[in-house]
């Protein structure tokens, strides 16, 4: 039988074959990176039209988008006609400030624990000596509340970097105004007391800038001064009941919380773009690497302009359910969007918290102030607050924004009401949540009535 011949190939053909094989292949991973590029370049450029579209949508509707159009927004959303004036209050006030470290409240001192008039204030002389020589002050802020409000201030808008010296100067006015009104109460003074809170209230509204978050806490803790100032004195028993009423009325006043809410998110989510538009863009924060340079993609700006717009339809149904709300648009932001855009947004589920305590102890110092009018009506405290639709109060004042009842109690001559704050998860105690660790005067969630 005859046998096959095998023809051997030439090495050099051989070894030839091998390259152009080799080089065949590393060809695909050069094709798969060239054609992934070409389609992350297309989607880039179809994103950047639409980013286009939305950036155009949101300047017509009027909302800021950069340093430029924050700096118009702000001028738009307040007044010019008292800028000097407030602006001589904060100077006045920051020199006033000096050498008050021995005071209570303006500096590091603290008011007694049992404070009310005739108690023992070794201190009161040195009080006094700086209000009367802050009275030219008090005079400023009482004739300033006639400007209209908020008021505009010199501010250069730099995004992340924007400096709020002037709004957080406004807390050096509070806390004069809130030590002349403490001062006033100890000295029977009511009317003096009651001018300041009234100042305290033209002082929250002249800086009620909204702007952005910190600028909107900022707000909030001057505008809950006043319900700091009456929860005390409501423990001394000194208003008569004109000026109880007058006090309730201004307790009445709650916050749109829908509004507020889309405002101060629709401020925020400008500061965080003046650092896409910004040529630094965000190299302080990230330095100039990789994410810096992701940031400055069409598809990263989009996609935080989307969260965005999720983030600022929470408050739309009002505080109930505020927190549930904001925690679930945080897990859907997480889940369906980008890990590095989720490192940009705000903790909304604690802000949404923040929204419902200053909400909830707007109620509690409402409902304080209902007691009292009750008792003096009827010289005996409500078996249960039920009884307040007496003197004009209804359901949602005596409730937290989950519909809770606030607590209540009385123990002889005096009446305590309190609240819950998230760190007990929103449960109210059965029981008056002092005692000798945790007097009532430092208990921010609960009002002594006598």
């Amino acid at each position: 039988m005859a046998k096959t011949k095998i023809e051997k190939q030439p090495l050099a053909k051989t070894q030839s074959n091998r390259r152009q094989w080799v080089g065949m292949m590393s060809l695909i991973p050069i094709v798969c990176l060239v054609a992934i590029a070409c389609f992350l370049t297309g989607r880039e450029a179809v994103i950047s039209m639409r980013l286009k579209d939305k950036l155009n949508a949101m300047r017509q509707a009027g909302e800021p988008v950069d340093n430029a159009s924050l700096a118009k927004y702000f001028e738009g959303r307040s007044h010019k006609e008292g800028t000097e004036a407030w602006g001589e209050i904060l100077a006045l006030c920051r020199s006033a400030d000096a050498f008050t470290s021995d005071l209570p409240i303006v500096g590091e001192g603290n008011l007694p624990i049992d404070f009310r008039p005739g108690s023992e204030w070794p201190i009161e002389p040195r009080v006094a000596e700086y209000l009367s020589d802050a009275k030219p002050i008090l005079e400023r802020i009482s004739k300033a509340d006639s400007f209209p409000k908020p008021v505009w201030m010199p501010i250069e808008f730099k995004g992340f970097y924007t400096s709020l010296e002037l709004a957080q100067s406004s807390r050096t006015v509070t806390r004069i105004l809130n030590l002349d009104a403490c001062h006033a109460l100890y000295k029977k003074d009511t009317e003096r007391a009651l001018k300041d809170i009234q100042s305290l209230r033209s002082v929250a509204e002249a800086f009620d800038w909204n702007l952005s978050l910190v600028t909107n806490m900022i707000s909030f803790a001057t505008s809950g001064r006043p319900k700091n100032i009456i929860n005390r004195s409501l423990a001394m028993d000194v208003w008569n009941d004109e000026q109880l009423k007058l006090l309730g009325d201004m307790m009445k006043q709650t916050e749109d919380v829908s509004k507020t809410w889309s405002t101060a998110f629709t401020g925020e989510q400008a500061w965080v773009m003046a650092g896409f538009s910004d040529s630094e863009g965000f190299e302080n924060i990230f330095g100039p690497g990789p994410i810096n340079r992701l940031l400055s993609m069409p598809s990263a700006q989009l996609s935080f302009i989307e969260s965005f717009e999720k983030i600022k339809t929470v408050g739309a149904e009002g505080f109930t359910s505020i927190a549930t709300r904001a925690t679930a648009v945080e897990k859907e932001i997480l889940v369906e969007g980008d890990f590095l855009i989720g490192g940009l947004l705000p903790a909304t589920t604690s802000i949404a918290r923040f929204y419902v305590n200053h909400e909830v102890s707007r109620r509690l110092t409402l409902t304080a102030i209902g007691i009292k009018q009750f008792q003096r009506k009827y010289k005996r405290y409500p078996k249960a607050l039920t009884e307040l639709g007496e003197v004009g109060l209804v359901e949602r004042d005596w409730t937290t924004t989950e519909r809770n009842v606030l607590g209540y109690a009385v123990d002889g001559d005096v009446a305590y009401v309190w609240s819950a704050g998230f760190e007990n998860g929103g449960k109210i105690s059965e029981q008056v949540p002092i005692s000798d660790e945790n007097p009532p005067k430092e208990l921010e969630n609960m009002v002594m009535i006598r």
